[in-house]
């Protein structure tokens, strides 16, 4: 499943959801998302969107993070960075309970990407 942010000011960016749901879980960790608005947030088409404001808050939350963190990390669902590359395995009949946090992982790239969006577009819709 991929979303696309389509900015208020700018070009459009598209993310897939192994990198979109960390990033959802960062807002909400930070208090910039209610568990309520990111519920939203993480399915296409239902009018979610994240504010002007908000955006310039996401990106400077982003620029402490990525002080902390180096190419090639990944920040996992609970908050974490890690350097071990994790698998996009959904559940399976051996195992069929999805394991959160070692499924998704927001990597630096990603991250360094979506912040420099949220400086720039005056806030998104989710789509």
């Amino acid at each position: 499943m991929a979303f696309i942010l389509k900015p208020n000011y700018g070009q459009d960016i598209m993310i897939n959801r192994w990198n979109w749901y960390p990033t959802v879980e960062l807002m909400v960790r930070e208090g910039l998302l209610t568990k309520e608005r990111a519920e939203v947030c993480r399915f296409n088409g239902c009018g979610s969107y994240i504010t002007g404001e908000e955006a310039d808050c996401v990106s400077v939350r982003l620029d402490s993070l990525l002080k902390r963190m180096r190419p090639g990390e990944h920040l996992l669902m609970d908050g974490t960075v890690t350097d071990v590359r994790k698998e996009h395995n959904l559940p399976s009949d051996e195992s069929p309970e999805l394991d959160w946090d070692n499924v998704f992982s927001a990597s630096f790239e990603w991250l360094s990407n979506f912040r420099d969006f949220c400086r720039t577009c005056n806030g998104f819709k989710i789509v």
